[in-house]
């Protein structure tokens, strides 16, 4: 991917996934799953994957799933 700069792409990626704190961050939470899904994908595309720690990411996918009864 030569010329798209792909290490600013990356660099960009993981500052977002690190700023968990500061109050945009709280107040968009609720699409953090949708902006990893996205971010991941990216990471992904560009070859990079492996920059994010796979355990930490999967870690994190599973406490946002809340069990629920099906209906009936």
């Amino acid at each position: 991917m030569e010329g798209h700069q792909v290490e600013k792409h990356v660099k960009y990626i993981l500052s977002v996934e690190k700023s968990k704190d500061d109050f945009e961050s709280v107040v968009m939470q609720h699409l953090r799953l949708n902006g990893a899904y996205w971010g991941l994908t990216t990471l992904d595309i560009l070859g990079k994957i492996s920059v994010v720690d796979q355990d930490e990411v999967i870690s994190w996918v599973l406490q946002c799933q809340h069990e629920s009864e099906p209906d009936g």
